[in-house]
């Protein structure tokens, strides 16, 4: 395999582009609600929108687009998927009662 082949990965690319892309939404938040640049945004973790479970869901619809939703790769990356959504829901509620 050759570095040529990655971009010709399209589940790969999707995934990157969902991450790019919820990356670049942080930082035109932070520009618009407190008026600043802040191009840390784009490399951060954490906070909304989630950069991980868009990559996630792209890569997970990519696969089942491309493979058929019947296959094992399919249901490797909803299991994957899954168990990262539910630890994200897990993290966010235990935050969200820390401040209450």
């Amino acid at each position: 395999m050759e570095f040529v082949d990655l971009l010709e990965n399209k589940a790969l690319i999707a995934a990157i582009l969902a991450w790019f892309i919820a990356q670049v939404i942080k930082v035109v938040l932070v520009l618009v609600e407190e008026k600043r640049f802040d191009f840390g945004k784009m490399i951060s973790s954490g906070g909304m929108p989630s950069s991980h479970s868009a990559l996630m869901t792209a890569m997970t619809a990519s696969v089942g687009k491309t493979m058929g939703l019947d296959s094992v790769a399919f249901a490797i990356n909803r299991g994957h998927s899954f168990a990262d959504f539910l630890e994200g829901y897990a993290k966010l509620r235990g935050a969200s009662e820390k401040i209450n």
